[in-house]
């Protein structure tokens, strides 16, 4: 096999399991989120665990990532470019951290 082909696989292989493990985190820091919200506006009665709190604030700069691209999602900009943009500010938007995130259970 051709070694830039193997690379490609280890790079698409790795990019996949990249991709998985940062939705599934964001996906249950928005639930912690939404209860924290809720439970500020008094519809819920249980507050987020201090487990699921510092998951919170470690995730919360991944969703301060995602809400630039959800503002300019629809400008004609390429993403790539406006990424490379804040790279070169001091954000980046396209390495993603280096340890997983140990997901809080749910106290529901």
């Amino acid at each position: 096999m051709n070694k830039i082909t193997l690379k490609a696989q280890l790079f698409s292989k790795r990019l996949r399991q990249v991709v998985f493990r940062e939705a599934r985190e964001t996906r249950v820091a928005a639930e912690i989120l939404i209860k924290l919200i809720n439970f500020h506006l008094r519809i819920e009665k249980k507050k987020p665990t201090e487990k699921q709190l510092a998951f919170l604030r470690a995730h919360s700069i991944d969703l301060m990532k995602i809400i630039p691209m959800i503002i300019m999602f629809p400008t004609p900009i390429p993403y790539i470019e406006i990424a490379l943009i804040f790279r070169a500010m001091g954000f980046d938007f396209l390495l993603p951290k280096k340890e997983d995130l140990e997901i809080p259970e749910k106290s529901d």
